[in-house]
């Protein structure tokens, strides 16, 4: 995918999805003392001082049958390429969220979505609802369909990748190119997809007077349409406004711009018609049970959401404000969907309750099981569409 997708997937966590949350793992067999305690028996009771001459094992010391294998000893069943795929993007943003949420504003920004799954351990469990509904479902089901291939091989330099760039890196656009690497486009040019990671080499999935839910993979035309040499230099920006597009320097801080038009310098803004260095944000993590503000620069910890108090009648307390602590879960109340655990909303009656279904009357897209509320007059949730893409 190119870099203004990724962004605007990872900027869709704003999102609410529909999952299941909670995880464990299954208890060990216990094992048997049984063949400790034979032996010792067998040594007090045997009055022959002679001991065996034969190769055969002591009856009485034999492993006992009736014991159960570990479960822990058990193959568990291999992820499919869809799986592990979610399971690696999801490690990434999860780790990132509730690790550095307050070193980089990009973790920051995961950790206000991510947070309500209450720990990093069940984040992860519920990747493949939560990242379907925020825009990675093209990529899973190119996946899953084979117009993308994927290197299992690099799964885990991909997560590591993944939570190192939102860390370090918040200013990055576009995936690490340890995940670029584990994704293998098939599709040629001329050939139906659903987004540009499913093309080969330089070729873009495009929907230009395309009348079908896909696309297909052609040649971009946009760095051959601009300047005497047809590409811009990396200090130049494209010119549209005339006759024919220039090259021209990129406006420094200072100058008039466009919003959206692109001329400003890398590192900055365009702030009500004049480009500007953004002042870089300076975020404060409030502790469980401290008083918390969503209008101010701060963020509850990772696991933490911002969320009104009751009385003891179950009349929100505006004197009391608000305070961090833990994801509400189902008939809790509330007073937004926010302070609700993922996969569940704050209804009208003001409590913690389950997602809508398709055609059930919504206000929003986080209302929504589908993550879809959509109407004309009256709003209900939809289904997600699925797009039958066609072989070559």
């Amino acid at each position: 995918m190119n870099a203004r997708q990724w962004m605007m997937r990872v900027l869709a966590l704003s999102m609410a999805a529909a999952i299941s949350v909670g995880c464990g793992d299954d208890a060990a067999a216990p094992t048997s003392g049984d063949n400790d305690q034979d032996a010792g028996v067998d040594a007090e009771l045997d009055a022959d001082p002679i001991p065996d001459v034969d190769d055969e094992p002591d009856a009485d010391v034999a492993p006992d049958a009736d014991v159960a294998p570990d479960a822990d000893t058990e193959p568990q069943p291999e992820l499919t390429d869809e799986e592990l795929l979610a399971n690696i993007l999801a490690r990434g943003f999860c780790e990132a969220a509730y690790t550095c949420a307050d070193s980089s504003p990009a973790a920051a920004f995961l950790s206000t979505q991510l947070g309500r799954f209450g720990s990093p351990e069940a984040c992860v469990a519920g990747g493949a609802e939560w990242l379907s509904l925020i825009g990675f479902t093209d990529l899973l089901e190119a996946v899953a369909e084979g117009r993308v291939i994927l290197d299992r091989d690099g799964a885990d330099a991909c997560a590591e990748a993944l939570t190192t760039t939102y860390c370090e890196r918040p200013d990055t656009d576009g995936p690490p190119p340890e995940c670029k690497a584990i994704l293998e486009p098939t599709r040629n040019e001329g050939e139906a997809c659903l987004i540009s990671d499913e093309c080969t080499g330089e070729l873009e999935c495009t929907f230009e007077g395309s009348t079908q839910c896909y696309g297909s993979c052609t040649t971009p035309a946009g760095p051959d349409t601009c300047g005497d040499e047809g590409v811009c230099q990396p200090w130049e920006a494209c010119d549209e406004s005339g006759d024919s597009p220039t090259c021209v320097p990129y406006a420094e801080a200072g100058d008039e711009c466009t919003e959206g038009g692109g001329e400003c310098a890398e590192g900055e803004r365009c702030n009500y018609g004049f480009c500007e260095e953004p002042e870089p944000m300076e975020l404060t993590l409030i502790a469980d049970g401290e008083s918390c503000d969503p209008s101010l620069p701060q963020l509850c910890e990772p696991g933490l959401v911002c969320g009104a108090l009751f009385d003891s009648e179950g009349q929100l307390d505006e004197e009391a404000g608000r305070v961090c602590g833990a994801p509400r879960e189902a008939d809790a109340r509330c007073t937004e969907n926010e302070e609700c655990l993922f996969g569940l909303r704050c209804n009208d009656e003001g409590v913690c309750a389950e997602l809508l279904a398709d055609s059930e009357p919504c206000e929003s897209d986080t209302d929504c099981a589908s993550g879809r509320c959509e109407g004309d007059m009256e709003w209900v949730c939809v289904a997600a569409e699925i797009c039958e893409v066609p072989e070559p």
